[in-house]
């Protein structure tokens, strides 16, 4: 029976010494992980290409009826604009979910933090002024809806920018994951454990990708 316990306490700590990982397996799974076409390189790419479609200039409104209509509520433009605030802000949550210690003013597009609120303050005000500005200059509905569709459509404009920003970040997402080498196996597998870069970054491109479709 001692015999037995031995042999058993052996084999436990030949296990335990297997299973535990290399003190730099965290270091090199997150090495791993910012590679081309990896997750965390893929959640990088969507933020950076979603954040430049969204930057574009706008071109000066002046003196366009169009403008003011196509931002009243419930038209394309205020319609494309919620969408635009919302893949912001989807992009800066998946940035929070996948890099929780990261400094938070990177993240000050998530819902109720103070960017995605000043932006929202923003439209709701230009909503407002174009509500206004409608009652006082009237048109015929049918006419102004398809002079607000074009204007809309214009680049630099928000449909034309939010479609842009979408397809972009669902390439990213889109782009395969490779194959990795036999010499990159461990550092895969450590990578993808729950609580791991990988695995945290995967979950966050998922639930971006399903914000993004609904766009």
């Amino acid at each position: 029976m001692k015999i037995t316990s031995i042999i058993y306490s052996a084999l436990l700590a030949v296990a335990a010494a297997e299973a535990a990982p290399a003190p730099n397996a965290a270091a090199e799974a997150n090495r791993f992980c910012q590679r081309r076409g990896e997750v965390c390189s893929k959640l990088k790419r969507a933020a950076d290409a979603a954040a430049e479609a969204l930057a574009l200039p706008e071109p000066s409104a002046d003196a366009l009826p169009a403008h003011h209509f196509c931002y009243r509520p419930g038209e394309v433009c205020s319609k494309a604009k919620r969408d635009a605030l919302a893949l912001a802000e989807a992009v800066a949550e998946a940035h929070a979910s996948a890099n929780p210690d990261a400094d938070p003013g990177h993240f000050c597009n998530r819902r109720g933090e103070v960017c995605s609120k000043a932006k929202r303050d923003a439209l709701a005000s230009a909503e407002a002024a174009a509500e206004a500005y409608a009652i006082a200059n009237p048109v015929p509905l049918a006419e102004a809806r398809a002079e607000a569709n074009r204007f809309c459509q214009r680049r630099g404009e928000v449909c034309s920018k939010v479609k842009r920003a979408a397809l972009a970040v669902a390439e990213a997402i889109a782009e395969p994951v490779p194959i990795p080498e036999p010499e990159a196996a461990a550092a895969h597998r450590f990578c993808y454990r729950p609580g791991e870069a990988c695995s945290k970054h995967k979950r966050a491109l998922d639930d971006l990708a399903t914000e993004v479709s609904k766009i």
